[in-house]
């Protein structure tokens, strides 16, 4: 058994996919496994100008995600084994080699210094409130709220622009690959924060600090686009901004469906307001952004 990141995985399916080999797929698929030819028909008759490589790989991380595809059959020689699993993550840990042999007094300093170690990366006792998330930090996978407002926002944009569903869905794509990365979390713990509240927060024209929403939003959707907002700070290559691309709307167009866009000054106190919110500012103190 040995891990191996989702986006890897993902891109040995595509790179599959576009061989002209017979064979290829062997790896990934079974004999009789019709997916992998659907896919790879899929794949090889779209042109690269609608959807790119990076598009498809994203897209299949993501899918694996959601579908909490967490451990897969290995392969040996290029053929699916039994005998191997690969276990799909996020984020690895990188494990503690201790070169030394065992018993020695050279072992035993450091397997003290390692305890030592730990014990100081622990978190030191909490006082007061804490917030329990129901996940693992850092996140591994994308928490069922989230998941939950962006199926609801499908839903909603189905009928009216599917360049809205592109974007939210290359917001999905973009969550799933920066799972692990400490900006993510926090972003996730924000946006989780804020749908908890029992009633919907939104800053003060002055940017003074926050005040109740008369209605409270749906939490689900409301941590969706939360996280869709901050994306487009933390990820802005991944999304257009002036202009619509490959079918997905412009930031610029964007914002005009979820909300005005107010970018708060630098230093202040900043979490989005999505859906007619009066702030825009992406947890700049953390970022950095002007």
């Amino acid at each position: 058994m040995y891990n191996k990141a989702r986006q890897d995985f993902a891109r040995d399916i595509y790179e599959a996919c576009r061989s002209a080999k017979k064979t290829a797929g062997r790896a990934v698929s079974s004999t009789h496994g019709t997916w992998f030819l659907v896919l790879r028909g899929a794949i090889q008759h779209t042109s690269e100008k609608d959807v790119s490589a990076e598009d498809w790989i994203t897209g299949l991380a993501t899918a694996m995600a959601e579908s909490s595809i967490e451990w897969v059959p290995g392969s040996h020689r290029s053929r699916l084994t039994s005998r191997r699993i690969v276990r799909l993550v996020g984020v690895t840990k990188p494990r503690h080699i201790m070169n030394a042999r065992p018993g020695s007094l050279k072992r035993q300093a450091m397997e003290a210094e390692y305890r030592m170690q730990l014990e100081a990366q622990q978190p030191k006792r909490r006082r007061g409130r804490v917030i329990d998330f129901g996940y693992a930090i850092p996140f591994q996978t994308v928490p069922a709220v989230i998941q939950n407002g962006f199926t609801d926002l499908d839903k909603i944009f189905e009928k009216r622009d599917p360049r809205v569903l592109n974007h939210y869905q290359t917001a999905r794509n973009c969550l799933v690959t920066c799972l692990g990365d400490p900006l993510c979390d926090l972003m996730i713990m924000l946006s989780l924060t804020m749908a908890a509240s029992s009633v919907t927060p939104e800053a003060n024209p002055d940017g003074s600090g926050f005040r109740a929403k008369q209605q409270r939003k749906d939490p689900e959707q409301l941590a969706a686009t939360l996280v869709t907002r901050m994306l487009w700070y933390l990820r802005p290559k991944d999304f257009p901004w002036d202009k619509d691309q490959r079918g997905v709307l412009s930031i610029r167009d964007m914002v005009k469906k979820i909300g005005k866009a107010t970018i708060f000054p630098e230093g202040q106190a900043v979490i989005p307001a999505p859906l007619g919110g009066e702030a825009d500012g992406l947890f700049c103190r953390a970022k950095g952004c002007q």
